[in-house]
């Protein structure tokens, strides 16, 4: 049954409820909120909220493992976000298999960077992975002279990084 629907889904909708990663704070730290929108927007969502305008943080509250809980009221930035996957996807520069596999490969090793961060017992008081990799290279920046290991984890966040920056419109 899931396979049928797997197949009358539209083919961005395979890539984007496969990847997610948009919305589970890997490559987009926060949501920002337009005025016209932040009153409905704040009746679902905890926003931030200065002059009108807000922002929230990721990851959404509202992802569970079927999707956004929240699609049909989502804000307008999630509505307008197309990664360069999504968008060579609906421009067919690229086949499904191979998007799903670019998604494959950065989940893989954001697995292995969260592994790293966890086996080298390195303290980081962010939520999402996209500013936790921020504070990280803060951290680093700071190692006079880094270990094997930090610097094994140095490589492996800019090789991610160079996934995103090349598939994604966020780079951290």
């Amino acid at each position: 049954m899931v396979f049928y629907l797997f197949l009358v889904m539209s083919t961005s909708s395979n890539l984007c409820l496969s990847c997610r990663m948009c919305c589970d704070g890997t490559a987009v730290g926060f949501v920002k909120v337009e005025s016209y929108e932040a009153e409905k927007i704040t009746n679902i969502l905890d926003v931030e909220t200065e002059n009108g305008k807000g922002f929230f943080l990721q990851p959404c509250t509202k992802l569970t493992s079927c999707g956004c809980e929240i699609y049909n009221e989502r804000p307008k930035q999630c509505i307008d976000f197309q990664c360069n996957i999504l968008r060579s996807l609906n421009q067919n520069k690229i086949r499904l298999i191979d998007a799903l596999d670019l998604v494959r490969k950065a989940k893989r090793k954001k697995n292995t960077i969260e592994s790293m961060i966890q086996n080298q017992q390195i303290e980081l008081t962010s939520n999402s992975f996209y500013f936790k990799v921020w504070e990280l290279r803060k951290k680093l920046n700071r190692q006079p002279n880094p270990s094997k290991e930090l610097k094994t984890l140095i490589q492996e966040i800019e090789e991610l990084n160079k996934i995103f920056c090349e598939n994604s419109n966020s780079c951290f």
